[in-house]
C-alpha cells in the first residue's frame, strides 16, 4: 500500500511539473504579428482549420458571379447582363402583375441555353397550354407540386445540391407548415410560416454554388394604419436575397382604335442588387395578352434612346440617316428590317463594352 501511494505522488508531481513547463513556454512564446503574415500564409492557416469552407483571395474567379441572360432585353439591361448563378433572387408584387409570366420567359431563355430547370408550383396554377404559348418546352421542364412547405424547400434544396441550373419556387407566401396543416384552425400561429420561409431560404443559401434560386412572393395588404403592403415570410428573406425585384402593373396597352385592351406594361423596379450595387432603377416591359409575348422591339427602341443610338426630339426620331415621325413608325421600320434590329443590338453591345 505504501509503495502504491508513493507511485501516485510521484506521478502527480510529474504531471504538475509538465503543466508548469507548458504554461511557462506559452508565456515566453511571442505573439504572432498578423500584419507580417503573407496572404499565402494566411490562406494556409485557414485552409488547414476550415477544410469544408471556401478559403481564397478576393480576385479568385470563383467569387465572380456568372450571369445568365434573363431573355428579356429590358431586364438584362436593368440587371447588368442577367441573373447571377449561385444566388437567391426574390421577385414580388401584387396579384396579376406578371411575376409568373416573367419566370416563364426566364425558363424559356434558359432552355434555349440547354440549362436544367425545376419549377415548384406551390399555388397549383400551372397551365401547360399557357406555358407552351410563352415559348417553354414542356418536355424539358420538371414540375413539382409539394403538399407542405417543408417538402417544397426540401425539393428546392435537392435540386440545388444536384446542380440544377434554375429552381423556381412560386409562391412562397402560400407555403404551409405541416405543423399548421395538421393542427386545428384555432391553433394557427403566423410566426410558424415566417420561420419556415426564412429557415428554408437560409438552408438553400448554405448549399447553393451553381443554381439560380428564384423565389416568387406576393405582397399583401398591411395590417397597420400607415402600412400599405407587407411581404409574407418576414424581413429576413430580404437579407438572404442577392437581388430583389418589385413587379407592378404599368400603363394599359390598347389597340389602334384605343378601344380594346390588348396588353399592359410590366413595371420592374430593382429594390436590391448586391452584384452591381444598383438600386431603385426600373424598367417597363410591354406585354401583349394574345400569345403571351413581349413587345421586344418597343423595348429595344427605349433602350436605344437611353444610350443615344436612336435620338428623340418630341415626336421625331432619328436612327442614322433614317428619320421618323412617331414611335410607331420606328417600330414598324425595325420589324420590317431585321438587319436594322441587329445593328441596334450590336451598337448597344459596343456601348456596354466601352462602359466596362
Amino acid at each position: 500500500m505504501k509503495k502504491e501511494r508513493k507511485k501516485r505522488r510521484q506521478k502527480k508531481s510529474r504531471v504538475s511539473d509538465t503543466e508548469v513547463l507548458v504554461e511557462k513556454q506559452e508565456e515566453e512564446k511571442a505573439p504572432v504579428d498578423v500584419a507580417t503574415l503573407t496572404t499565402d500564409a494566411l490562406i494556409a492557416i485557414f485552409k488547414k482549420k476550415y477544410k469544408k469552407s471556401l478559403v481564397t483571395v478576393g480576385s479568385d474567379h470563383h467569387l465572380r458571379a456568372e450571369l445568365v441572360p434573363f431573355g428579356v432585353v429590358q431586364l438584362d439591361e436593368l440587371l447588368g447582363g442577367g441573373l447571377p448563378v449561385g444566388r437567391t433572387i426574390l421577385m414580388y408584387g401584387e396579384y396579376s402583375t406578371g411575376k409568373t409570366f416573367l419566370s416563364q420567359k426566364l425558363v424559356a431563355s434558359m432552355q434555349h441555353l440547354k440549362k436544367s430547370i425545376v419549377y415548384i408550383d406551390v399555388d397549383r396554377s400551372f397551365s401547360p397550354e399557357w406555358w407552351q404559348t410563352t415559348g417553354v418546352n414542356l418536355d424539358e421542364l420538371v414540375v413539382l407540386q409539394p403538399k407542405y412547405g417543408e417538402e417544397a424547400f426540401e425539393m428546392a434544396i435537392t435540386g440545388i445540391e444536384n446542380g440544377v441550373d434554375l429552381v423556381v419556387l412560386d409562391g412562397i407566401d402560400l407555403l404551409i407548415s405541416i405543423k399548421i396543416a395538421d393542427a386545428s384552425m384555432e391553433g394557427y400561429d403566423v410566426g410558424v410560416q415566417a420561420k419556415l420561409i426564412t429557415d428554408g431560404m437560409r438552408r438553400a443559401l448554405r448549399v447553393n454554388d451553381k443554381t439560380i434560386f428564384l423565389c416568387i412572393n406576393h405582397l399583401r395588404a398591411g395590417m397597420g394604419k400607415f402600412s400599405q403592403y407587407s411581404l409574407p415570410g418576414g424581413k429576413a428573406q430580404q437579407d438572404i436575397a442577392s437581388i430583389m425585384m418589385w413587379v407592378a402593373k404599368g400603363v394599359t396597352i390598347k389597340d389602334d382604335r384605343q378601344e380594346k385592351r390588348i396588353g399592359m406594361n410590366i413595371k420592374v423596379q430593382l429594390e436590391k442588387d448586391k452584384i452591381h450595387g444598383r438600386r431603385w432603377e426600373s424598367t417597363e416591359i410591354p406585354f401583349l395578352f394574345e400569345g403571351g409575348v413581349i413587345d421586344s422591339v418597343s423595348g429595344l427602341i427605349e433602350i436605344a434612346i437611353d444610350n443615344g443610338i436612336i435620338t428623340q426630339s418630341g415626336p421625331r426620331y432619328t436612327y442614322g440617316d433614317e428619320k421618323f415621325l412617331g414611335k410607331k413608325n420606328v417600330r414598324e421600320y425595325l420589324i420590317a428590317n431585321p438587319d436594322a434590329q441587329e445593328d441596334v443590338k450590336k451598337a448597344l453591345k459596343e456601348v456596354k463594352d466601352e462602359e466596362k
